[in-house]
């Protein structure tokens, strides 16, 4: 039974809007549902409780509790003292507490094993992305373990959820960051519900944002690029970042991609040109690939300006000190980059470098 649904008294606990899942189980509605209605239609009706729990002398354990369903009585697990549960109600009002995005449609709940995990997920018409006639539909999903199992999970996806193999393929995009781009996880403390209402109130307030954004990015794909533009997004960049920084970016990436060790080994203006080069190299190699070249943006300003942010995030050097094995490495230089990218670092820098120089060719 790999979708793994909870099933009670033949009932499946499973809601979906329109579309009918692999496994043929659950309720299927024509029409979007309001949350009173999907948490019933979902099976999700019912609280849990933390109860006592006795030694074989009926003397209390002090440190440890169950979980019980309350609806069967099901001991969902075990928590320490501290676990404050969050109830199937809170994660629907949690939905429609979405008021800052333009609509939010629920589209599956459901239930799993003895209904120890549970989720909602709601199609937010906010975070749906489209590039002239490449549409790109995003999912809200909030997830729960009521067992102490797992924390509680709020997170944008692309994947619509239906059973335990689909959770997993979303669950595996989930960077374990606290940020509005890959989600945040929250521990069963006292203050989970406050933590909910601040990451919704976040959620909210950047919609507008991503609605500028989106508009700046289709002016991107409006314009053709030409060679003065892939000239200036390809190498000034790079330029600003070492302006910038502390340290030769261009200097440590060809140490990294020539071999070569840290010092003045070598002619320092050789190495930089050669670095330039094999960089303009790969990121034409990335332009003329399939990510940058989807119909409706291929061949501009904004399938250049992807072509340097995929380079930033996924290929460029990062230097990793220190004595460990080849796994371990890779992992951290992954995260570094990842840091480097998305958290102020000189990739951060730099994919704010080629946005302003894009919308300049853009406007020029």
């Amino acid at each position: 039974m790999a979708h793994n649904i909870n099933i009670e008294n033949g009932k499946a606990a499973f809601f979906s809007l329109r579309e009918s899942p692999w496994h043929k189980l659950g309720q299927v509605v024509n029409q979007p549902v309001s949350s009173r209605d999907a948490i019933k239609l979902a099976g999700l009706n019912w609280d849990v409780k933390t109860q006592g729990l006795y030694r074989e002398d009926m003397t209390t354990m002090d440190n440890h509790r169950a979980i019980v369903r309350m609806d069967t009585g099901a001991n969902l697990g075990i928590v320490g003292t501290g676990y404050t549960p969050v109830q199937n109600s809170e994660l629907f009002a949690f939905m429609q507490g979405l008021d800052g995005f333009s609509d939010v449609i629920l589209e599956t709940a459901g239930a799993l094993g003895a209904g120890e995990t549970v989720w909602v997920l709601a199609k937010v018409t906010g975070l749906r992305f489209g590039i002239r006639g490449d549409e790109h539909q995003g999912y809200m999903a909030i997830i729960n373990g009521h067992a102490g199992n797992s924390k509680l999970v709020v997170m944008p996806t692309t994947v619509r959820i239906v059973c335990q193999n689909t959770m997993r393929m979303a669950m595996g995009s989930h960077q374990r960051k606290n940020n509005l781009s890959t989600g945040f996880t929250i521990r069963h403390t006292a203050g989970i519900l406050n933590a909910m209402t601040s990451i919704r109130e976040a959620y909210t307030k950047t919609t507008l944002a991503w609605e500028t954004t989106k508009d700046l990015l289709n002016t991107l794909a409006a314009q053709p690029i030409t060679e003065k533009a892939l000239e200036r997004l390809f190498h000034e960049p790079w330029k600003q970042a070492t302006k910038a920084g502390s340290r030769s970016v261009d200097a440590e990436s060809i140490a990294a991609l020539l071999d070569a060790p840290d010092g003045d080994d070598g002619d320092e203006g050789t190495r930089s040109v050669t670095i330039a080069h094999n960089r303009e190299e790969r990121l034409r190699g990335i332009l003329a690939s399939e990510t940058c070249q989807q119909p409706g943006t291929r061949d501009t300003l904004f399938s250049a300006y992807n072509a340097v942010t995929e380079f930033i995030e996924h290929e460029s050097s990062t230097r990793v000190r220190g004595d460990m094995t080849q796994a371990a490495r890779e992992a951290l230089t992954n995260e570094k980059r990842f840091e480097s990218a998305n958290f102020g670092g000189n990739g951060d820098r730099m994919k704010a470098q080629a946005l302003k120089i894009a919308l300049e060719l853009a406007t020029a």
